[in-house]
């Protein structure tokens, strides 16, 4: 996951490169939010301060390094919660109550309301991932049908010792390799909105402690059928569950036990199903069109990642996507 994610700290959009800790400091409040940044500057460590971004949905992924040694004090991040990927070095982490050393398998989750002091090794390098407060808030509402009146509790660290924890960090490796390897997403809504899904959601699921959830009521098959119709209509548009569960007036956690119990099958596992679907016939009906080329077809239909494509498409097909394009039909 380490190579995936400095591999991306290389080709990320530059926001900040400066050797002038009071430069760094301003634009790194822009990023954030205001603290202190204290460099110690010793020889063979000059500080200089370097980060790279990129936005997906209300999430920013940030990779940041110092060069030098340093303590960095934030005022309470109030309108986000920040979990921070160490790449390499050390960094150590106070956080209300909590006293964290952070390593590659134990990233610090910072809340919003809790005071926070970090320190960093002259040859620290991290992934920040910057949610939203009210975006998640909201999609925890929406998901558990309640209402949290503060903060969400999370846990403190996202553990990848744990297999909730190591899922999340696997879909924020996943995402950072799309980046990597495919074209801009920025634009496409149906691709950012899935990412944006994949990790809020998986950071619910990964560090929610028992609060105390009940399991929701189950909805009626109409229900279930108004969100299978709204998926055929509106394939092309970027679809979350959270978007059908509002369509449909239930809860998230109740439109996905009845996908299950009546079609045996997740919300945004059907939508796949039809996105390849879509794309199958959108192979069929190039066929012989020189320019037409798979990794558009499949980036058309929510589908960054064209191996990823190929292998789902082999898997309900039968043959690669490529073989429909070119009227070849022998299976794989």
């Amino acid at each position: 996951m380490l190579d995936t994610m400095t591999t991306w700290a290389q080709t990320g959009r530059e926001v900040l490169r400066s050797a002038d800790p009071a430069e760094s400091n301003a634009r790194l409040a822009d990023l954030f939010s205001p603290h202190r940044l204290d460099p110690m500057m010793s020889r063979g460590n000059d500080f200089l301060a370097v980060a790279r971004a990129a936005r997906v949905g209300s999430i920013d992924l940030v990779y940041l390094k110092l060069g030098a040694e340093a303590v960095v004090d934030p005022e309470p991040l109030g309108t986000y919660y920040n979990i921070n990927i160490l790449l390499s070095g050390r960094a150590s982490v106070v956080h209300g109550n909590d006293h964290i050393n952070a390593s590659p398998s134990c990233a610090p989750v910072l809340r919003p309301t809790s005071p926070v002091s970090m320190r960093w090794s002259a040859d620290c390098t991290q992934l920040a991932v910057k949610i939203d407060r009210l975006r998640l808030e909201q999609l925890f509402a929406e998901t558990f049908d309640k209402v949290w009146p503060t903060e969400l509790p999370l846990n403190p660290v996202v553990d990848a010792n744990q297999r909730r924890g190591r899922c999340w960090l696997r879909i924020i490796k996943t995402v950072v390799s799309d980046l990597n390897d495919g074209p801009d997403v920025s634009w496409n809504s149906q691709i950012t909105a899935k990412y944006e899904d994949l990790i809020l959601t998986g950071l619910l699921v990964a560090q929610l402690p028992e609060i105390g959830l009940t399991n929701p009521r189950l909805p009626a098959p109409g229900v279930v059928r108004e969100a299978v119709e709204f998926m055929h209509t509106h394939a092309d548009q970027a679809i979350t569950t959270a978007v059908l569960a509002a369509r449909t007036g239930v809860s998230v956690r109740s439109l996905q036990q009845g996908f299950n119990r009546y079609l045996g099958t997740t919300p945004m596992r059907y939508l796949q199903t039809v996105r390849l679907d879509r794309a199958h016939a959108d192979l069929v009906q190039a066929r012989g069109d020189v320019m037409t080329r798979v990794e558009d077809v499949a980036y058309r239909w929510g589908f960054a990642h064209a191996p990823r494509f190929a292998a789902m498409y082999r898997r309900r097909f039968g043959i690669n996507p490529s073989q429909t394009l070119h009227g070849r039909y022998e299976s794989v």
